[in-house]
């Protein structure tokens, strides 16, 4: 789902470039998941991820909180930003707001990082 008004060519064209053959092997056809991946589920190995996180999802997604929250909260440190206008492509239909969340969060990450020696 997308709630940008037109519908940027860059995703038409990404979405027409899709092999859906693939897609409905691993997934099954839209969100109804019967295909391969059907009960493939690393959610225990969540916390095995050892890096800064960002998780990202819109209001009206697909990929609801229901859905995101175990894997916010599964990820050790992981934050997690919800746009409040978007649905599954937040980087295009709050673009300004999506880029102060990356930078912010990009920034605080490398002001924890240790200074880098010299070689």
């Amino acid at each position: 789902m997308v709630r940008a008004d037109p519908i940027p060519e860059f995703l038409l064209t990404a979405s027409a470039a899709k092999n859906a053959r693939i897609a409905d092997l691993m997934q099954g056809p839209e969100w109804n998941v019967n295909g391969r991946i059907a009960g493939w589920d690393v959610t225990a190995r969540l916390g095995e991820i050892d890096v800064p996180t960002l998780v990202t999802s819109g209001r009206f997604d697909e990929m609801t909180p229901w859905v995101v929250e175990p894997l916010a909260s599964g990820i050790r440190g992981a934050e997690w930003a919800v746009f409040e206008k978007s649905a599954h492509v937040a980087h295009v239909e709050e673009p300004d707001r999506y880029v102060a969340v990356v930078r912010d969060f990009l920034s605080r990450v490398d002001a924890r990082r240790p200074a880098l020696e010299t070689v």
